[in-house]
Order: C-alpha cells, then structure tokens, then sequence
C-alpha cells in the first residue's frame, strides 16, 4: 500500500514538471503555430520530389560528402511528408513536443547529478530556450540535426554505463556500453556539435555535487573516453571515405573535412567573438556588457563548489591543489564540448547552433554561481525569474523569426507575380530584411542575419498561384533596411538573355559537360574527325545568339579552326541551317565573342555546331559554348536602355512594399565565365557568405553601366572567412568613358598588402569625373588560379559615406 501511495506521488510529481515544461514551452513558441512561414532551406523540399525517398533533398549529396550522412537520409524521409506551407507549422509542433521530451529527459539527468528538482527543471528548459533551439524550433528542415538529435544524445546520456561495474565486467554494463557508442556515433553522423551535451554531467558532477572524489575523476575521465573514442572512430572513419571516393573540398571550405592548421587561431576567435554570445545566454546577441555580468555571476559563484572538493588522492592534499584540478578538468571537458567547432578545419562558424552544448554548459556555470552566491530561498527566487527572463527573450525572438519570414513570404508572392510571365526564365527576387535588435542590441548569428528568400520560395510559388512548373534561375538580392538602391547583373535582370542550357539538368548533355558547365579551365577535346558538338535545351525554345570561348592555349597564331555552321532540329536526325561563320587567324575577346543567329521564327529541341577544323588528323579543344534564349539583347546596351531596363524592373519589384521602393543604381557584366553557383551577382547581392568565383587565366573585365551618367568616386572590395584571401585581387585599373568614346585610365592599384578575414578596402579614385560606363580590369591576384570578390560596392557622392549597394 505504502509503495503505490509512493509512486502516485512521484507520478503526481513528474506531471507537474512534465505540465510545466510544456507551459513554459508552449508561452516560449506560440508563434510558431500561428504563422506561415519557412526558414532558410525549408523551401527547398519543393527543388526536387520530395515524395520521392531517400537522397533527393537537394543538399543530401553535399551532407553525405561532409560525413553526415545518416542525416542526410533521415532527413529526406522525415520531409517526405510536407507537401505545403500549413504542413510547415505541423513540422513545427512535432519539433516543439520532440523538445519536451529532451527538456524531461535532462531533468532526470539533472536530478542523477546532484541538481535539485527545481534546478534541474531549470535547466532542462533552459537550454531549449536558448537562441540555438530558437533556431532549431523553428527551422523544419533542422529537425533531424537540432531536436531530433539532442534526443538521441539525451538517451545516450542515461544508457552510459558505471565505470566500476564495467571493470567488473557486468553483462549489463557492457551491453549500455555498446549501446551507448552505437547513439554516440549516430549522433556524429547526423550533426557532430550537438554531441557535446553527451558530457553534461562531468559539469553537474562538479559544480553541484556535494564532494569530488576519485570515484568521480574516473566517472569523468571513462566519459571523455567514450566521447574521445566515437570522435577519433567518427574523424577517422569519414576521412577514410573521402580519401577513398576522392572528394574534394572548396578552397577553405567551412565544411572541410580535416583538422585545423591554426588552432590556436581558432581558440583565439573563438574567446574573442564566440564565447561573448554564449555567455549573452538567452539573449541572442553578442554584446560585452551582458556578457561580463553573466561571466561575473560565474566567477564569484563557483569558487565555492569548486573549492569545497574532495581530494582526488593521498598525495593531493590542500584545497588549492584540489581547486587547480577541478578547474583543470572542467577546462578539459568545455575543449571536448567544443571539440568539432574549435579543431575542424576553417574558421569557428559564427552561429549559435554549432554552440549549444557550449552555450548550456554556460548556463550550467551561471545557475551554479547562483547557487554560490544566495541562500536556499533567493536561489529560487532567482532561478524563477532567469527562467522567466529566457522565456519572454525566446518568445520575442521567435515572433521575430515567424513575423518577418511570414511577411517576406507574401512579399516574395507579390514579388513573382509583378514579374511572371510563361516565357520568363530569369526571377529577381529582393529580400528587404528588417533592422535585428533586442533591446538596442543587434542580434548575433542566424539571428542577425535571417536567412529569408530562396529559390525554392520562388518554385513553390510560380506552382502554388500561377500553376507554372518549372524550375527557373532565381537571384536573391538583400537590400539595407534605410536604403534600397541595387546593382543588378544583366544576364539576372533580363536585360540580357539566359543560357539556355545549365550543366545538370539534362543527362544528354553529359558528354560535353567541360563545354557547357561555366569553367573556362575545363576543356572539351574534339577530334578532327567528328568535330560535331550536340546539345539539348529542357525545351524547344528560340535560339538568339550564341558565344564560342576557345582555350587561351591557342595563340593568335595556332587557333585550330577555320569555322563552323549551326542547325537547329526538333529531333537529331533532321537540322535546319540558322549560321555559319568564318573566322581569321585568331578569336576575339570573350566579352565580344557573341555571334547572333540568322532571322528565323522557328524553336528548336536540338542544336548542332560542327567546326572545320584547320587540319586533319588534328585534336582540339572548346572551353566553353554558351546558347541565348529569345528575349534580349545580345549585345552591351547603352545607358538609355540600361535605365530604361532599370526602370522597368523597378516597376515589377515596388511590389516588395514598404516605406522605400527599389531603386536599381546599375548593371554590370563580366567578360569572364562564372559557375551559376558562383556568378557575378554574387558580390553584389549583400548576402555576407557569397561570392563571385571564375578562373583568372586572362584579365578579368567587369562592366559597371549606370543607369544615369554618374561619377564614381570609391569602390570597395570585401574579403570572406575562408582562408582564400589569395583569390582576392591585387592588381587592377579601372577605366571609364562615355558614350562610343575612348577607355581613360582612372585608378591603378597594385596593392601588395595580403588580405585578412571579412577585411573590406576602400579606394578612392583621385580625379573623379562623370562617365556613362566604368571598366574594372583586374589582372592578377596573390598567386592563385581563381579570383574570388565576396562584395564590390561603390560611391556616387564625394564623401564615400553612401556605399551602394
């Protein structure tokens, strides 16, 4: 009787904390449930068929490669089962019920490890209001890497084994202890920081247990093996992977796969830009001032417990030597925390969800300074109100993230609609993002810097409320809260017309992939013998002119071929004649190298060049062959038609709303080839991690046309963090002119000086006069065989203050 009486009560209990993790959940989130909207990749399920299991996800590819893999299939199946924006909010509650188990199961934890029931409700919560789990929450398709994964880590946590029973080689010890590492590398292989929180409780152990003997360093010791153990498995196995499949990682990739060179680089960043955030604890920013105050609730609170240790041995006697190795342990475990972000290859990321483990151990040091610091009853007190205080700063955040994406969704709908047309393959889209702050602050992290439109927004809505499926380019463009002035790429604007043909889309044209995949560095080799190059465009569609971009090994004296002729066809077995040309003893630039076809009405599925080779018996090659749509010019315009393009794009993108409507400063173009992943709108969309990439065999024009004559007086260029800086530019000149004039040399940089992290330069040109077009030639950079520009923007007015865009 007694014993039923007794689990009544701890049920009863259990209820109650159970009822209060999902109130205080429910109060935190509610947002969530009332608005429409994605985040960041959400809409991308709709880029492929998604139905369709289980490496469809357009991002699965690149996650196998980074060795998550194990996400990349649980996460295709899990987004098998949305199939509109509503279906996004139903995401949302499961990844918020997935959250209230987490938060109970840490609340056991907590009470295993000397943290009293209120502390531990405390904290189970906590670190789910956290702006990590902000994030996570609120991100549909970071289910599996964010909540889902912090509930297998959770398990994990309660099958660890006892180390002394496993010395004892208990049956049941040795089987929690496969199962554990069996959940640990399960974990790594679906997001490696979330693998942090496995080591929780060597910190509960240490700041709230009431003594710290041997018994507990060999516990804490056994755990950071464990961890140690699946990591090096995980590190070794993976890379093993990569060496095998041969793959290869960007040029200082975030994501690649190997250990840093520069630790203590990383550690340096890392204390210096990271950790202020997390000690901001629930608030989502970076600021010093909330920062000290945390780190000051720490350091005064936790001398206590940690001075009050048990010591580890006859030989460590004294409460300083016991104090040292407390210290040193839980410095030991918070590196182990930290370990994927602080020894991976690249720089530290600089978002809050590859930090939560780190950020709740924090939370972890300040809720043990407050046991340090006030009575029984105060700490209560306090505990109550800084759970209160996470949950208004998480509900705020939230109604942030779920306001301004459900806004931007209808603007992104009005967006499409002012510029649809059945015809059209080339979508602009401008994400006006809001000022970010709390309470003065600026957000940090995915909080500052809101990932809004992307091109699966624009897919969704061309099926949703135009019934049109297909799958054009989309450019997102950011624009500054106060100031909406753009720089458009011409060949994204319409102006100029679209490739018809993009490497991938078409199995066909695998065989001569090097000639249509935007390196000018990948080269297609053709035989004197069949000198024919067929190419299939998704759809019939009218061909208005063409470039041929022949490899820069040819000199003016050794270009192989004297010429070639065009057809178009709807099938392969029947052409019709649309050009042919005859060239000289060398080929033009890039830039001019635009050939427009012969007056016809016709579309074609098919297209056919056949070349004439100068020789017979002769091999070679083609660097690039790029087919225009119907629709533009294929030639540079002048500023009349530039403004008057301008103008009407302006019309089509007012429909974005708000106090300012976009104005478009100019157009630009290059006269090298780019990857569509890489183009040159990259350094002009405001968007901090893209950039313009192409290989930098020749110099490398960029086309600046305002939409008025204007005189340019700075330009800037900005660096990335990416360890790449030898990409950046180091000798150009800049030329202006004006209409059917002559080039004047403006500026002349030779700058010798080795670019650094996110590092911006402004130049200043020294007689600024008003011109109709601007040339940026850049010639060489710091030794390597790309040239990559994160953003250019430039200054109309002579104080430089107004960068644009």
């Amino acid at each position: 009787m007694n014993n039923t009486i007794v689990r009544r009560k701890k049920f009863g209990a259990d209820l109650k904390v159970a009822s209060a993790i999902f109130a205080t959940l429910l109060f935190s989130f509610w947002p969530y449930g009332f608005f429409e909207f994605g985040f960041h990749n959400d809409f991308s399920i709709w880029e492929y068929d998604n139905s369709r299991c289980c490496t469809y996800f357009v991002e699965s590819s690149h996650l196998i490669s980074i060795g998550r893999f194990l996400q990349s299939y649980l996460q295709n199946i899990y987004l098998m089962f949305f199939d509109s924006v509503p279906s996004f909010t139903v995401g949302r509650l499961i990844s918020l019920f997935t959250t209230g188990i987490c938060a109970y199961l840490i609340f056991l934890i907590g009470l295993r490890n000397s943290l009293s029931r209120l502390e531990a409700l405390v904290f189970g919560v906590g670190i789910f209001l956290l702006p990590a789990s902000q994030i996570n929450n609120g991100w549909v398709a970071n289910y599996i890497p964010g909540v889902f994964n912090a509930l297998i880590v959770s398990c994990c946590i309660l099958l660890t084994p006892s180390y002394p029973r496993l010395v004892g080689r208990e049956v049941k010890e040795i089987i929690k202890l496969f199962a554990c590492l069996g959940l640990l590398l399960s974990c790594l292989y679906i997001y490696p920081p979330t693998a942090g929180f496995f080591l929780l409780p060597i910190f509960m152990g240490i700041l709230f247990g009431r003594t710290y003997g041997r018994k507990d360093l060999e516990e804490s010791i056994f755990s950071m093996v464990v961890f140690g153990a699946a990591c090096v498995f995980y590190f070794v196995g993976h890379k093993s992977y990569t060496i095998y499949k041969s793959i290869q990682f960007p040029h200082g990739s975030l994501y690649d796969f190997d250990v840093s060179g520069d630790l203590f680089r990383n550690f340096l960043q890392f204390c210096v830009e990271i950790l202020p955030a997390l000690l901001n604890l629930f608030s989502p920013t970076s600021t010093w001032l909330i920062a000290g105050c945390s780190f000051v609730i720490i350091f005064l609170g936790i001398r206590r417990p940690i001075a009050q240790a048990q010591p580890l041995g006859p030989f460590w006697v004294g409460r300083k030597l016991n104090c040292i190795s407390s210290i040193g342990i839980l410095v030991v475990a918070y590196g182990f925390v930290n370990a994927p972000g602080l020894l991976a290859a690249g720089s530290p990321p600089e978002f809050f969800r590859a930090w939560h483990p780190g950020a709740s151990v924090l939370l972890l040091f300040f809720m043990a300074g407050i046991r340090g610091l006030f009575g029984c009853r105060w700490q209560k007190v306090v505990l109550v109100l800084s759970l209160l205080s996470g949950a208004l700063l998480c509900l705020n955040g939230s109604f942030y993230l779920a306001s301004v994406l459900s806004e931007q969704f209808e603007s992104a709908k009005r967006q499409f609609t002012g510029q649809f047309h059945p015809e059209r393959s080339t979508y602009l889209i401008v994400e006006k993002r809001p000022t970010s702050e709390v309470m003065g602050f600026p957000r940090w992290g995915e909080m500052g810097f809101v990932h809004i439109l992307s091109r699966g927004h624009g897919i969704h809505i061309l099926a949703t409320e135009h019934s049109h499926n297909v799958h054009p380019i989309i450019e997102s463009v950011v624009a500054n809260p106060n100031s909406i002035n753009l720089i458009i790429e011409s060949e994204v604007s319409g102006f100029r017309p679209s490739k018809m043909v993009i490497p991938g889309v078409i199995p066909r044209n695998g065989s001569v992939l090097p000639a249509i995949d935007s390196n000018i560095r990948s080269i297609l080799t053709l035989q004197s013998s069949d000198p024919v190059v067929i190419v299939e465009v998704e759809r019939s569609r009218k061909l208005a002119c063409y470039n041929i971009v022949l490899p820069k090994r040819y000199n003016a004296e050794a270009v192989p071929i004297m010429g070639w002729k065009l057809y178009g066809g709807h099938q392969e077995t029947e052409w019709h004649l649309l050009d042919k040309r005859v060239i000289g003893d060398n080929a033009r630039d890039p830039l001019e190298d635009v050939f427009a076809t012969s007056a016809h009405d016709q579309s074609f599925k098919f297209y056919k060049f056949v070349f004439s080779p100068r020789a017979s018996k002769i091999e070679f090659g083609l660097a690039e062959l790029e087919l225009f749509e119907e629709g533009g010019k294929c030639s540079q315009g002048s500023n009349l038609e530039v403004g008057v393009a301008s103008n009407k794009l302006e019309r089509l993108l007012a429909a974005i709303g708000g106090s300012n409507d976009p104005k478009i400063r100019g157009m630009v173009t290059t006269s090298s080839v780019s990857n569509p992943a890489f183009r040159l709108q990259r350094a002009f969309d405001s968007i901090y991690y893209t950039f313009w990439e192409t290989a930098l065999v020749d110099p490398v024009d960029i086309l600046l046309q305002p939409s008025i004559a204007d005189t340019l007086y700075c330009y800037q260029y900005s660096a990335g963090d990416d360890m790449a800086h030898p990409r950046m530019p180091k000798h150009w000149m800049v030329w202006g002119r004006l209409s059917d004039g002559d080039w004047n040399l403006i500026d002349q940089r030779n700058d010798p000086v080795p670019w650094g992290d996110n590092e911006k330069r402004i130049y200043k040109i020294a007689e600024p006069k008003a011109f109709d077009e601007y040339k940026f030639t850049i010639a060489s950079n710091y030794g390597d065989e790309y040239l990559r520009i994160y953003d250019i923007k430039f200054a109309f007015n002579s104080s430089c203050s107004l960068l644009i865009p």
